[in-house]
């Protein structure tokens, strides 16, 4: 039962002496909820902490501890820190019935619960789920219960595996129903010895304890009843804390290889990256119980990946605007377009190579513009150089430099593909005719 906080003092009434007796004469072991607070609350009591079954060295493997003294072990252990916190259960009339009590609190990430408080003067209580097992034990670091290990984080907390809120809710009936007649005895006749009951009090609307999970709210005893079913069905999760090393991995290498990338290979490789990633994610969560941190990790591979695809582009249009102040003129515009598009089949080494040169002089221009207005003479001389520019191109050829009326030019070598053109002399003749 997770929640037993009546103020109600049950001997105080003759009512309440009749149910006691009632409830003494019970011989399952029933279970029952308390709560931490870090202030004392008026009118309640704590609970009474020195039965072996809140003590932390009662739960150590005498055969498999971490070398020490026993408060040496103690103090490893993971744990949630309740140390500044006094514990609340049931009324303190109760307290002679419901004796064995666990935990109800919620881990402080969304989808993990604490399988034990750490309190001062090394006491503990474990969650409400644990206590009905007798093999509850710490070896070393490693929580055991009924045969199975319950994977711990760091702060002492572990991933609750839910049952689907359908599955769970299809199981739960009214009390009421129960006690009628009618159903009594179909009802009852399912819950055979061996089997656990959870008694889940005040479960309706407004009433309810929603728990905020990675699959929305969730009723907080549907939190419980997936805890006590990971530990009879030795399904846990295991939350993987390597989410630091993954971060750095992951923006190292793709800072490593995506510094030889160009812009567009680089777009494909984070996609890449980023989907199998993804992918790794769900396949070792839904077959291999692991719990892989996802967020972080994937935002260094884009920050990274985005900060280099933004300097490559950057780098990528100098050298585009580069190349065409530089070769503009030079080459014909498609061979342009295409170094501007791959600057990296540009090759500024030298090389011999056999060209034919063809050097191009206007005869007479001088005393052809002697008589020229300045900007008509240099407009005609414009037209007249990018005509021939378009001739020595049309034929393959690349202009090597142009001086005042004249142009220097070569044919027989593709700038653009680095290689020989072997018609070279005929394409040189055909463009000066």
């Amino acid at each position: 039962i997770d929640a037993m906080f009546s103020l109600q003092n049950m001997e105080s009434t003759e009512e309440g002496r009749k149910a006691l007796v009632r409830l003494k004469a019970i011989k399952t072991p029933i279970y029952t909820g308390v709560y931490a607070s870090n202030s004392s609350i008026e009118g309640r009591v704590p609970l009474d902490l020195d039965k072996p079954a809140y003590g932390i060295a009662s739960y150590i493997d005498p055969n498999n501890r971490i070398p020490g003294t026993e408060q040496e072990q103690i103090d490893k252990l993971p744990m949630g820190d309740y140390r500044k916190s006094t514990i609340y259960g049931s009324h303190a009339s109760l307290r002679s019935v419901f004796n064995h009590a666990g935990h109800i609190l919620y881990g402080n990430d969304e989808g993990s619960y604490f399988p034990f408080l750490r309190l001062k003067d090394n006491k503990t209580v474990p969650q409400i789920m644990l206590m009905p097992f007798d093999d509850v034990l710490f070896q070393q670091n490693r929580l055991i219960v009924n045969g199975g290990e319950i994977p711990l984080n760091a702060d002492g907390s572990a991933p609750v595996n839910y049952l689907g809120v359908q599955k769970i809710t299809e199981k739960v009936n009214s009390i009421y129903k129960l006690t009628l007649p009618e159903n009594a005895k179909a009802r009852l006749a399912t819950v055979v010895p061996g089997d656990f009951v959870f008694i889940i009090p005040l479960f309706y609307t407004g009433n309810v304890d929603f728990k905020p999970t990675p699959v929305g709210l969730v009723p907080g005893a549907f939190l419980h009843a997936s805890v006590l079913n990971s530990i009879l069905q030795k399904s846990q999760l295991q939350n993987m804390e390597i989410e630091g090393i993954l971060i750095l991995g992951f923006a190292a290498a793709v800072a490593y290889f995506g510094w030889w990338m160009g812009p567009s290979t680089l777009v494909l490789a984070l996609i890449a990256v980023s989907g199998t990633w993804i992918a790794t994610c769900i396949a070792s969560f839904s077959y291999k119980g692991m719990i892989l941190p996802f967020l972080l990790p994937q935002t260094a591979i884009v920050g990274v990946g985005v900060s280099l695809l933004l300097q490559r582009i950057y780098i990528a249009e100098r050298k585009a605007r580069m190349i065409r102040s530089t070769l503009e003129g030079v080459v014909r515009p498609e061979a342009l377009k295409m170094l501007q598009r791959n600057p990296e089949k540009l090759s500024l080494q030298a090389r011999e190579r056999v060209v034919t040169v063809v050097f191009i002089d206007i005869v007479g221009f001088s005393l052809m513009v002697e008589n020229q207005l300045p900007r008509v003479a240099f407009e005609g001389l414009q037209h007249l150089v990018e005509s021939m520019t378009t001739v020595i191109h049309k034929h393959g050829g690349i202009v090597n430099k142009t001086l005042g009326d004249g142009i220097l030019c070569f044919f027989g070598y593709s700038l653009e593909d680095n290689k020989e053109i072997g018609n070279h002399a005929e394409e040189a003749l055909a463009a000066a005719l």
